[in-house]
């Protein structure tokens, strides 16, 4: 839609403007026209568009997911949440359309089953009463190839994209329908059997109790609901603010991995690209297009090196900051109610990777490297490069 509107357009020479400002998608800053680099850089960068397009979605979809098995919301709400989360620091092109998405009923059946021409003529067939088309629709997710381009460039690059991975996993794992429907009797979910037991009417005291505490406090009902056996507690306000700190969260490491992968591919091409003005462009006219493109934005212009993650410091660092409860919440959640969430949990592993001084793991894969294939290794005391004769 955006390509046969107004699109966000790169252009092959800094020389070119006026005929693509006039047919360019137009925000407060300007139209999203922008030269990035000498030959295939503009579409490169088109190509990891639309690799952060496939994190972007699988994140929606886990937070979909997750508000529907363990928050036991209807379509109709989770709409309603999604049209909220449009207003704020979530608000983007992917939200707003998945609350216009999960709003949309079936025009061939109600919910019922019934084909709606019959029901209307029995006098039924109200919108009402219409099956929501979200279930209606198989859930064995297609791709163009794209997403599987960028995952591909990431690893030719070097680069961690574990939240675009994920996702482009995810559809694969999706096209599996059969085997997953094959595996649901012989693959039984087997809960954690530290959790807290509570006696049914006493789970329906304290989730009533949690269902107000939660919108005055709510990190305080999270605490109670943990000490009472917090996986037996899912519903309600609580789950639907951890998904919303989870998905913005989540969602800005996405961006990040791409911009960082679009950094690394220019350093070695030697393409010119300005990251600030690109997040400036993909504000308007493309699919990926969110409020949070503004701070991200400014987070290029101020980070002290071009190798330097946006999420090192300022205003981005303090937004996962304080999210990060949420998010983990939100996370074992899922973990604990057998519920898939791989692209919300690797984005989380990604960012707890980045924060590490020290990783015990990988220190630990070089010593394997070595003693089997005789890879060496470097040291933390001297430079230089190691070789052990190691002993079973």
């Amino acid at each position: 839609m955006s390509a046969r509107t107004m699109p966000w357009i790169t252009l092959f020479s800094p020389g070119q403007s006026p005929p693509h400002v006039t047919i360019a998608a137009r925000t407060a800053d300007g139209p999203c026209v922008a030269y990035l680099g000498m030959g295939a850089a503009g579409n490169y960068v088109k190509m990891v568009h639309n690799g952060v397009e496939y994190g972007d979605m699988q994140l929606i979809g886990e937070a979909y997911h997750l508000m529907r098995t363990l928050g036991g919301l209807t379509n109709a709400q989770i709409g309603a949440v999604f049209d909220r989360w449009s207003q704020g620091p979530l608000a983007s092109y992917l939200v707003e359309i998945t609350a216009a998405i999960l709003r949309t009923k079936d025009a061939a059946f109600t919910a019922d089953g019934l084909p709606a021409g019959a029901a209307a003529a029995a006098g039924g067939g109200a919108e009402a009463d219409r099956a929501d088309l979200v279930d209606m629709i198989k859930d064995s997710c297609g791709s163009k190839g794209t997403g599987k381009w960028t995952v591909q460039e990431a690893a030719e690059q070097g680069v961690a994209a574990p939240t675009m991975s994920a996702a482009l996993e995810a559809r694969y794992l999706s096209s599996l329908l059969s085997e997953r429907q094959r595996a649901v009797g012989r693959m039984p979910f087997r809960p954690a059997s530290a959790t807290v037991r509570i006696f049914s009417p006493m789970l329906a005291i304290a989730r009533g109790f949690l269902a107000i505490a939660c919108a005055w406090a709510p990190s305080t009902a999270a605490l109670g609901a943990r000490l009472i056996g917090w996986p037996l507690i899912t519903a309600g306000p609580c789950l639907v603010d951890d998904l919303e700190q989870a998905l913005y969260s989540a969602k800005l490491c996405s961006y990040a991995q791409g911009l960082a992968l679009i950094q690394r591919a220019a350093d070695a091409k030697g393409w010119d690209v300005d990251l600030a003005e690109l997040a400036r462009i993909w504000k308007g006219g493309c699919i990926i297009r969110a409020a949070m493109l503004d701070e991200i934005r400014a987070a290029l212009r101020t980070r002290k090196a071009l190798s330097d993650s946006i999420l090192h410091g300022g205003v981005l660092r303090a937004h996962l900051d304080v999210r990060q409860a949420g998010w983990r919440r939100a996370i074992m959640r899922a973990i604990e109610h057998g519920v898939p969430a791989p692209a919300l949990s690797s984005s989380l592993a990604f960012y707890d990777t980045l924060r590490q001084p020290r990783l015990p793991s990988a220190a630990l894969i070089q010593a394997q490297r070595d003693f089997f294939g005789g890879h060496t290794y470097e040291r933390v005391d001297r430079p230089g490069s190691f070789h052990t004769l190691w002993k079973l």
